[in-house]
């Protein structure tokens, strides 16, 4: 059916739509005021939704809205989180009016917390843009890998939220070319799952909790707006051991539970008795969250590679196709034993704890399509420090490692290979990568 739908949202009630895969349908408001994720819908624009979208509309005062063609899934839901979400608003807005006016308070350091597609993301980026529409700018720290919220999938990062977060291409629109200090603060991790490496992740989100910590006391607007922490699914006790850790490292004030009862029962138990007050909020998992399956996930995952290159409709970028020669290039890897799975260990054995393994890549015929992180050359730029047969010198594993925990500088996905002229073509957002020290991932991207 190709037709414009009709739909009626009554005052406090939500319309729920997902779009099938490699299907679009347009939104529009036709009457009445709505949002998406706590994004006010404009009357009369056309909003472009893509078999990555799984949206819900709410109406506090009711609306009607359009779709066309008609999704796979829509209907009208009476049970939301709706006013739920906007009296958490109000509240981390009093805390932000005190912070304004006492030096020695700070925003709302908020985490949101739960088992996986319990709308733990939906939440953040509800009370991102109610901050935002209150005239604040708040900082977002996105811990799961999986995600990529802001730029690519593989990574931690905290981002300033200047705007509004739109109900098309979400965070990424934000930072598409953008300059300090909205400019995302990355972290390179090259997989998805948190425990693939785990001492390597709790490195990494040390690092990124100075950081952040660091940016509440020196910024006076994130120090007003405060912070809100996006974590990845935390279904075991590993997961929820990571959560606690995050707590502790970015200074949480609040912890926001979805729909995990063995997650909020361990959370309260083990800050009971911290010597900072830590309060722990159940609250009820998203009505509209939907489990995504792996087909979705990957889909979402070569997306967000593709819009960190070429950006969206809205905001369109231009890269450019790089030629870099391998005997100048330092191109690094984790090391196998470092991300291997649980089912590939014997029978009844347990993965040895041995810290953040990497090695180098002595040949790039194993990197055609992999994404890669471009990471600091100790000011080096694209002039690497040179032995005296004039080739690049190898750091060493420790070394190698610290370059895995700093910002990276931005992310390059090799092209072509070139095994008897040993250089490689890599597409990247400009035309002289700034360092030729480069970290891979496990993620992979054709460009079409």
């Amino acid at each position: 059916m190709s037709e414009k739908q009709t739909y009626t949202v009554p005052a406090g009630q939500e319309l729920r739509v997902e779009v099938a895969m490699d299907s679009k349908t347009t939104l529009t408001l036709e009457s009445g005021e709505a949002e998406v994720f706590g994004a006010e819908l404009a009357p009369a624009r056309t909003y472009n939704l893509t078999g990555l979208h799984k949206i819900a509309v709410f109406s506090f005062r009711g609306a009607t809205v359009s779709l066309t063609p008609e999704p796979a899934v829509v209907y009208v839901a009476e049970e939301t989180t709706g006013m739920t979400y906007l009296n958490l608003h109000v509240a981390l807005e009093q805390q932000r009016a005190k912070a304004a006016t006492i030096p020695s308070l700070t925003g709302p350091r908020i985490l949101v917390a739960g088992g996986g597609d319990a709308g733990k993301t939906t939440l953040c980026r509800t009370l991102l843009n109610y901050a935002v529409r209150a005239g604040k700018v708040p900082l977002y720290v996105d811990l799961d890998p999986a995600e990529g919220s802001v730029t690519v999938p593989g990574t931690l990062t905290a981002t300033a939220i200047p705007e509004i977060i739109g109900p098309e291409e979400g965070f990424a629109a934000l930072t598409a070319g953008s300059d300090a200090p909205t400019r995302p603060i990355v972290y390179h991790y090259g997989t998805s799952q948190i425990h693939d490496n785990a001492d390597l992740y709790a490195m990494i989100l040390e690092k990124l909790a100075k950081v952040v910590n660091a940016r509440v006391s020196q910024d006076p607007q994130v120090k007003e707006a405060g912070i809100v922490v996006d974590t990845a699914g935390a279904g075991d006790a590993k997961g929820i051991d990571t959560v606690a850790k995050a707590v502790e490292a970015f200074e949480i004030e609040t912890v926001l539970v979805l729909g995990n009862e063995r997650l909020y029962s361990t959370l309260v138990s083990r800050f009971k008795s911290s010597t900072k007050a830590i309060h722990i909020v159940k609250l009820p998992k998203a009505g509209g969250a939907v489990d995504r399956d792996e087909a979705f996930r990957r889909a979402s995952q070569r997306e967000k590679i593709r819009s960190y290159f070429y950006g969206f409709n809205t905001a369109e970028l231009a890269p450019c196709h790089v030629q870099i020669n391998w005997a100048r290039a330092q191109v690094y890897r984790l090391s196998e034993a470092s991300i291997a799975p649980d089912s590939a260990l014997p029978i009844g054995g347990e993965r040895q704890v041995t810290g953040p393994r990497v090695v180098r890549v002595e040949s790039p015929d194993i990197l055609l399509h992999t994404l890669l992180a471009i990471v600091p050359d100790e000011g080096q730029k694209d002039h690497p420090k040179l032995d005296d047969q004039g080739k690049p010198i190898v750091l060493d594993e420790m070394d190698a490692i610290a370059a895995l925990g700093s910002p990276v500088i931005g992310f390059a996905c090799v092209h072509e290979v070139d095994l008897k002229g040993k250089w490689f073509t890599a597409l990247a957002p400009m035309d002289n990568i700034p360092s030729v020290r480069m970290v891979s991932s496990v993620f992979r991207w054709v460009e079409e």
